[in-house]
């Protein structure tokens, strides 16, 4: 088995992950390959499938690591291993702690030599380059009212009468309105510093996966003003 550091740049967005990889030469090798995790305390292995977050029909067999607080922070991707021709081979993981195992079904009828690769991601990174103006243009959008359309016409048709739905959409609101403030200054902070001598800012923003698919900015990891 070896370790290797991966990194690929689509879109702008820089994705950085780490492959485990494993390859089977012949009958006699070992079913089973452990990969021991050395998380901090609070963290665990968490199957997606047991993970609570509302969103179970895209549950694919991927496996999270959780913080303290529950909330995902790294990502190991669903279990696979191909055969010497290509072919999918039997393959899926299971939790002991904090110990992922791997089993991979094979046989002495199997083409080897069989390869696998378990992926633990990590984060994706937003480089981008900005003008004053779109920096000016980025900053306004988080100057509006909330967009409830929908909810509030929902809330017109149920009024009081579906207390959990009313507290859902005051929660959705109060949390829409404070990441729109928090934002706004972020970005209104970039703009009134934003030095005459430079035409550029550059902007490093991290996200975090999370709920199956989507990212999550966990806001601007730093920025500097630059000639572009």
């Amino acid at each position: 088995m070896g370790v290797q550091a991966l990194s690929r740049t689509e879109n702008g967005m820089t994705y950085n992950a780490v492959r485990s990889l494993i390859t089977i030469m012949d009958a006699s090798a070992p079913h089973e390959y452990s990969f021991k995790f050395t998380l901090p305390r609070g963290y665990r292995l968490v199957w997606d499938y047991d993970y609570d977050d509302g969103q179970d029909e895209l549950d694919d067999g991927t496996v999270f690591i959780v913080d303290e607080n529950d909330e995902v922070v790294r990502t190991i991707d669903p279990a696979w291993a191909k055969d010497g021709e290509g072919k999918d081979i039997a393959t899926h993981y299971t939790i002991t702690g904090n110990t992922l195992v791997q089993h991979v079904d094979f046989n002495e009828n199997t083409k080897f030599p069989v390869v696998a690769d378990p992926t633990e991601g990590d984060t994706k990174i937003s480089t981008k380059y900005l003008t004053k103006k779109q920096v000016k243009k980025t900053r306004d959008e988080y100057a509006g009212k909330p967009k409830h359309e929908f909810w509030d016409l929902l809330m017109t048709l149920v009024g009081g009468r579906v207390p959990e739905l009313e507290t859902a959409w005051k929660l959705a609101k109060f949390m829409e309105t404070n990441i729109n403030a928090t934002s706004y200054a972020t970005w209104n902070k970039i703009y009134e510093k934003f030095p005459k001598s430079k035409n550029r800012v550059k902007v490093v923003t991290k996200y975090r996966w999370h709920h199956k698919g989507a990212w999550v900015a966990t806001g601007i990891a730093k920025y500097s003003y630059v000639t572009k």
